[in-house]
């Protein structure tokens, strides 16, 4: 039996949604966990599945993160690692370190179909590459791979429409049958998470017709944790979004065994080591400081319904949350039909308007300077026009 840990979209440099906190530290905490996972439990071989960076130019600290991150799973070359390019990779970067890690057993595939006939030969296995596939000879047995790094119609070179030229991939497997197809693609039946990126062009969701037959696919992409009878999506290992943080979504790695014959077997793996995350609403900025002693471990982004008096309340809150407020939105609640009543505002002044609006929201009258402000800027419209 062959063990393979699959893991995927890491986003190496991103920042929580809508806000210039880094997640590094909590990227660096769950591939710290992952690293520690394969050593001990010995796995044969890693899969990464597309988006380790975030942007085509990550920083500096991204990309060190993540050539750590590959010698210490390799561990100088006693299990292979095999890395394919996704939608945010740069697949010229991604690759080109790829002279110096072929030798650490550290395959990496920019664009489908790129890589070029080569074998390798370590202590503990040996490695064959013809076209689109890779056969990995181990003790236990082989294993051959299909890697199909994110197909664009820039990327996936050849004649024709993308459609067909799928298919001509897909068709070409000089090494025979695929045990595990590893991609970074949108499979039809897939559901998003709400922090994807969308993919744009004929096939954003790919239909399972265009790819080879496999034993098992181990895919990126969608960042939720999905199986189907032959597909798994290992999902990304931190909640980038306010919709992942409200739906408290766990992140894993995934183990899948594969057997000389039989059904592959495959397991979520928790992963525990970063901070959680939290979307917490409040009534007001002191509501919002009282909350931070009941969250001490927790990354939080706040919501808050009243705006601050001042720029003095929101230094407060970041100092009560201690490097953990991820950000900052006041969100006034939305009044109903019945408290904004009548429609009829014919008559009313600017300053009227905006006087019995502002009442109707916060039940008081607005403050003189933001109501100054206002009546400003409609003036300044009204010469405009």
């Amino acid at each position: 039996m062959i063990r393979v840990l699959h893991t995927s979209d890491w986003h190496l440099g991103k920042t929580f949604e809508g806000t210039d906190f880094s997640l590094l530290e909590e990227q660096e905490a769950a591939l710290q966990e992952l690293v520690e996972l394969v050593q001990a439990e010995d796995f044969h071989l890693v899969v990464v599945a597309g988006d380790i960076f975030d942007h085509y130019l990550p920083p500096a600290t991204a990309q060190r993160l993540f050539y750590d991150t590959l010698a210490e799973l390799s561990e100088g070359g006693k299990r292979p690692v095999v890395v394919i390019a996704g939608n945010h990779d740069s697949p010229d970067l991604l690759t080109s370190a790829r002279g110096f890690t072929l030798n650490q057993g550290v395959v990496m595939a920019g664009r489908p179909g790129e890589l070029e006939a080569w074998e390798h030969q370590t202590r503990n296995f040996r490695l064959v590459v013809r076209g689109p596939q890779l056969k990995i000879d181990f003790p236990q047995g082989a294993l051959t791979l299909f890697l199909l790094p994110y197909p664009s119609e820039v990327r996936l070179s050849g004649e024709g429409s993308l459609t067909n030229r799928l298919r001509s991939l897909a068709a070409y497997l000089p090494l025979g049958e695929v045990d595990v197809l590893l991609g970074h693609i949108f499979l039809e039946r897939g559901e998003l998470a709400g922090s994807e990126r969308q993919i744009l062009g004929d096939l954003a969701v790919l239909p399972r017709e265009l790819l080879p037959p496999a034993r098992i696919m181990a895919l990126g992409h969608l960042h939720g944790y999905q199986r189907f009878r032959d597909a798994c999506y290992s999902g990304s290992i931190f909640p980038f979004s306010r919709q992942e943080a409200r739906r408290r979504s766990k992140k894993f790695f995934s183990l899948i065994e594969l057997p000389d014959e039989g059904e592959p077997r495959l397991e979520a793996i928790p992963i525990t080591r970063p901070k959680s995350v939290a979307v917490v609403t409040a009534e007001t900025p002191d509501e919002a400081l009282l909350l931070a002693e009941d969250r001490p471990k927790e990354l939080v982004f706040l919501e808050i319904s009243r705006p601050p008096s001042g720029p003095e309340t929101i230094e407060r809150l970041k100092k009560a949350f201690s490097g953990r407020l991820l950000g900052l939105r006041f969100a006034p609640p939305q009044p109903s039909e019945a408290q904004l009543g009548p429609s009829d505002t014919r008559g009313l002044t600017d300053r009227d308007l905006f006087v019995e609006f502002y009442r109707r929201l916060y039940q008081k009258d607005p403050p003189e300077p933001l109501l100054s402000l206002f009546l400003r800027l409609m003036s300044q419209v009204g010469e405009i026009a």
